[in-house]
């Protein structure tokens, strides 16, 4: 998953004069938000990926999405692992769970630092509340990676080759996580910004010209389940037929629309596949400590960052989605007579949204043989896992 960019490599040297604290120490955070959120990116093997088993595919058409009931969704909240929290059936509240908080923000026996315990509040809305997603603090994030055994490293042996039967932890980690915590937020805050692209293109409520739409009609994070062991349809067919690099982690979204007629929530899933570009990967001092809304991708700070991000094709309206709507879209085109008679250049206003090509650039080619590496640990990892 995400950890696994970094192993093997050091990250650019940070300017500690721009390290910011956050503004909202972990005390006053909402119990919403708290209960097992220690920063992991994928779903632990105890609790296994929430997204039912017919529903796990990408390509799903013949699965309608799910407009569930009010009533239940408003009421269900979930943890950064995807997993209901339970809750006071007296005021209908998560019940908070401060141990787990407490234990989690406890430093590490190996650990040789001190690392900081405050967390930042995210953009994202969070399903169920009006709050946003909070962000693990680098302590949570070094507790979760030590236990999932993601900080220790394989040693050379004699003839400079990996061993992967000696692993340790290698020295210093502790002052990467600032960075390694930093890069994961601002990865989030991308990967949310083109969703609500998507959205203003695929949910009418949101698609105004004023962009003044009711904060409670906006898309909500409702869930997310990390997946780095499934290859997506797309990643596949890019990987296998055009070469493209693996991407090194994978995550499903669950995002909620509201209704406004009658308030009813529908839940829209969105695919994303992670790459790293290695040619691109800034050594500017400073560079390893982004804001959170710096940005990814070419446009962004962190270049090296890709994201490819659509919705599931759960649905017709889905599939329509991907390949009518967005593509009329982004040429500025209401029907698809107009973008034939013009020639692909509408009358209405573009959306910025540009998607991530089929085809590497030629940086990103440079990537390909150290993603298939990283794929492999993944699938090795998770096979060791699986006893």
């Amino acid at each position: 998953g995400f950890a696994s960019i970094f192993k093997g490599r050091k990250h650019p040297p940070i300017d500690s004069t721009k390290i910011v604290e956050a503004d909202q120490p972990a005390a006053t955070t909402t119990t919403t938000t708290t209960t097992s959120e220690d920063g992991a990116k994928d779903t632990p093997k105890s609790s296994g990926c929430p997204v039912k088993a017919e529903s796990r595919a990408s390509w799903n058409i013949l699965r309608r999405g799910n407009s569930g009931d009010k009533t239940q969704q408003q009421q269900q909240q979930f943890d950064v692992y995807s997993r209901p929290l339970p809750m006071d059936p007296t005021n209908n509240m998560p019940i908070p769970n401060a141990q787990t908080t407490a234990r989690n923000n406890l430093p590490n026996p190996d650990q040789q630092d001190v690392l900081t315990t405050e967390r930042v509040k995210s953009t994202i809305p969070k399903g169920g509340t009006n709050e946003t997603w909070v962000y693990p603090s680098p302590q949570m994030f070094y507790n979760a990676l030590a236990r999932k055994g993601k900080l220790a490293m394989p040693e050379d042996d004699e003839d400079g080759n990996k061993d992967e039967a000696v692993a340790v932890a290698p020295a210093g980690i502790e002052e990467d996580m600032e960075s390694v915590v930093a890069i994961h937020n601002c990865m989030n805050e991308g990967t949310w910004s083109r969703i609500l692209q998507w959205e203003k293109v695929l949910n009418p409520v949101i698609n105004s010209d004023d962009n003044n739409a009711e904060e409670g009609l906006m898309p909500k994070l409702m869930k997310f389940c990390g997946r780095p062991t499934d290859l997506s349809p797309k990643a596949y067919i890019k990987h296998y037929l055009l070469s493209h690099p693996l991407p090194f982690d994978r995550h499903d979204w669950t995002v909620t629309r509201t209704n406004p007629t009658d308030g009813s929530e529908t839940e829209v899933r969105y695919v994303i596949d992670y790459y790293h570009d290695e040619v691109m990967a800034s050594e500017e001092a400073g560079s390893g400590l982004p804001n959170m809304n710096d940005g990814i991708g070419e446009k962004g700070r962190i270049k090296s960052l890709l994201v490819d991000v659509r919705p599931a094709a759960d649905s017709i309206g889905d599939v329509w989605g991907r390949m009518v709507s967005m593509p009329l879209a982004r040429r500025g085109c209401r029907s698809i007579l107009e973008c034939v008679l013009f020639k692909g250049h509408g009358s209405g206003r573009k959306v910025d949204f540009e998607p991530l090509p089929l085809q590497p650039s030629e940086t990103l080619k440079e990537s390909l043989d150290e993603s298939m590496r990283v794929w492999e640990n993944i699938q090795r990892d998770a096979a060791n896992k699986k006893g």
